[in-house]
């Protein structure tokens, strides 16, 4: 067993897209970089800022000449466009993604967790602030390993606890993403972090889940893709279906099928709930009547999967 603050080879890439985050990039640096080390790099990409986000990065810099920590600028491309060109740039054994206008708590468990030499995937625990709203939560509350690929009951049933749909606040194996050239989806503007996710947990032997909260996400703010829901919501849901039945449940035992038809039908109606969401004016009568038809379709097949409707 190791740590990433001794283990002169283990070292921790931190990448943060940053665009017109003048009134929040330093706060979320400033919540971890009193634990930050020496075997450890800061990436801000600026995607487009034209506000004063690069000034603020520049002073970051200037505050902080001990860490190693490095701006770039990029015509504005999204934020999967910035967190594929850090992911370019990242030298670190280990990859962990921040959005600018969130930050950490508890900031030292992310430079000291105990990483065993089979865990792949590091998930903690994040907080969700909601403007004027009320606060919640999502990752598992208990510390525990899991192998997925044998335990695909498990997975089904964390699934639906929200631990794979962000990609920040999480530990990634570099050497796994690079061996598999996995990168964002730059075409999609919602949904491209679980598909990313799917595609990593594909090549995970060991995933790790940590009840500490370190992360906290807020809701409202104007930037947030997730602030409204877009028709491409089914379609990015419908791909993370066929990797989840292709690969990620493929051959799954049959102590697993209940699991497996619960988690279809959880599908199910969830999509009929969004149908709800999107009014006729979001969505065309093409749009609505391909959604249904697949509904359709996965209603009847259960629990046989989805893999026929979905080619």
């Amino acid at each position: 067993m190791m740590t990433l603050e001794t283990a002169t080879l283990l070292q921790l890439s931190i990448i943060i897209p940053v665009h017109n985050a003048e009134q929040c990039i330093e706060r979320c640096v400033d919540s971890f970089i009193g634990t930050f080390n020496a075997f450890s790099e800061l990436i801000l990409i600026d995607d487009g800022s034209t506000d004063d986000t690069k000034q603020r990065c520049r002073a970051i810099i200037e505050r902080y000449p001990d860490w190693r920590i490095r701006y770039i600028y990029q015509a504005n491309g999204g934020v999967s466009s910035a967190r594929n060109h850090g992911l370019a740039l990242a030298e670190g054994q280990w990859v962990y993604f921040v959005d600018a206008d969130d930050f950490l708590v508890n900031s030292a468990q992310l430079f000291e967790p105990v990483v065993g030499q089979s865990v792949d995937w590091v998930l903690f625990r994040t907080k969700i602030e909601r403007a004027g709203g009320t606060d919640s939560a999502f990752g598992l509350t208990e510390d525990g390993d899991y192998q997925y690929k044998t335990a695909k009951g498990l997975f089904l049933d964390h699934y639906y606890q929200n631990v794979f749909f962000q990609s920040c606040n999480k530990l990634y194996r570099r050497a796994i993403i690079e061996a598999e050239a996995l990168r964002f989806d730059e075409s999609l503007r919602i949904g491209e972090d679980l598909i990313f996710n799917l595609q990593y947990l594909q090549h995970c032997r060991v995933v790790s889940h940590r009840a500490t909260f370190l992360y906290v996400y807020e809701i409202g703010h104007a930037e947030a893709a997730t602030s409204t829901l877009k028709p491409q919501w089914f379609s990015v849901n419908l791909t993370a279906l066929h990797i989840i039945e292709m690969q990620l449940v493929a051959g799954i035992a049959e102590v697993d099928r209940v699991a497996y038809t619960r988690f279809l039908k959880q599908y199910v109606r969830t999509f009929f709930r969004m149908l709800i969401v999107f009014d006729q004016r979001t969505l065309t009568v093409l749009e609505r009547q391909f959604i249904q038809t697949q509904l359709i379709n996965l209603e009847r097949g259960l629990p046989t999967g989805t893999s026929r409707w979905l080619r």
